[in-house]
């Protein structure tokens, strides 16, 4: 009998591991189709335990970023979004302990970092980012807006991580209509815009300023 028991506890613990795996592949998998009202509340009553798959822990850091960063973010009491931001970086950080790569991951976690307060690790975890989704458009204007969010804390390793996701918008004419779109509000933008397009040829500066003179069009004709 005393062969048997091990085993049995052992069949026991991997049924149960099993289990706790279904259930938070689930959960991760909910969030992924829940509306922003709905994530939020979920991660900060009953937030998933890291499922362990690449595809449950996207839809988890794709749900961090929504509720630290949605509409609804801006209504809550800082200590709230804190407690989110602490759960978030815990699965960034075990994330990256399976997946050092993964550029969602390093910016998750650079964002529950500015949250935080902790800005040397979001600088750092910014260019991380950068440099393993420099491809990844969509990733490269969440970086870019967390960037600007740092605002005077940006430093160092951010800065090179915002020039390097600003000359990867301007090479296409999303980003480029998406870049257009901040020069017209933030002055402090525009330099840094120009000299970045004007190293990528001429070509480029002149279809940035094209996009430029498109908003500013519409922003006058809605005035």
């Amino acid at each position: 009998m005393r062969f048997y028991l091990p085993i049995a506890i052992i069949a026991f613990a991997v049924s149960a591991y099993a289990a706790f795996s279904f259930l938070g592949e689930y959960r991760a998998a909910r969030l992924s189709m829940a509306t922003d009202t709905a994530v939020f509340q979920t991660l900060v009553n009953a937030p998933p335990a890291r499922p362990g798959s690449l595809y449950a822990d996207k839809n988890i850091f794709m749900a961090c970023h929504e509720a630290l960063t949605g509409r609804i973010a801006k209504l809550q009491p800082e200590a709230v979004l804190k407690e989110i931001s602490a759960f978030c970086r815990l699965q960034a950080e075990a994330g990256l302990g399976s997946a050092p790569s993964s550029a969602l991951a390093h910016y998750t976690l650079a964002l529950a970092a500015w949250i935080s307060g902790d800005t040397d690790v979001a600088n750092r975890e910014l260019l991380s980012s950068q440099e393993n989704g420099r491809f990844e458009s969509w990733l490269a204007k969440r970086r870019f807006k967390l960037a600007l969010r740092l605002g005077d804390s940006l430093a160092g390793d951010g800065q090179t991580a915002l020039d390097a996701d600003i000359t990867a918008l301007l090479q296409s004419r999303k980003g480029r209509v998406f870049l257009a779109r901040y020069y017209a509000v933030r002055p402090s933008l525009k330099d840094r815009m120009i000299n970045l397009a004007d190293g990528l040829g001429e070509d480029v500066q002149a279809a940035l300023l094209k996009e430029i003179g498109n908003v500013l069009k519409a922003r006058a004709g809605g005035a």
